[in-house]
């Protein structure tokens, strides 16, 4: 049975539900974005430009195609592309439920901004 990270544990892990502390950045540094872990400033935009949007997933749906269709190849077999094919739908099944059945349906005040911000969730959910 896993146990449950300590405070300390989950904030090295970056999941700390505490806000940033605003005040820290690079040494030597005269900007005064936050910083992570390691030094480095934070990104914290996120894209909001249609055509990037549109791109960033034709790329994604592409990068799939090509993986799928590279493995299919490489194992001729419908076994290969059944199984390839039921892993994908449930990926994407659980990304689903990752970001839209929680804020939907089980935690309302829980907002989603990747996989592993709901590792996080899940994490500090436990306790």
């Amino acid at each position: 049975m896993l146990s449950q990270p300590s405070a300390v544990q989950a904030k090295r892990m970056g999941c700390s539900s505490e806000a940033p502390d605003p005040s820290a950045t690079a040494e030597g540094s005269d900007n005064t974005k936050p910083t992570g872990q390691y030094g480095a400033a934070l990104a914290t935009r996120d894209i909001t430009n249609t055509k990037l949007l549109y791109a960033k997933a034709l790329l994604l749906l592409a990068a799939g195609f090509l993986a799928s269709l590279l493995l299919i190849l490489e194992l001729r077999t419908l076994k290969v592309a059944f199984l390839l094919a039921v892993a994908v739908w449930s990926f994407a099944r659980c990304y689903y439920f990752a970001f839209y059945v929680i804020e939907r349906y089980i935690d309302p005040t829980y907002r989603f901004s990747g996989l592993w911000s709901f590792a996080c969730y899940l994490l500090r959910r436990r306790g």
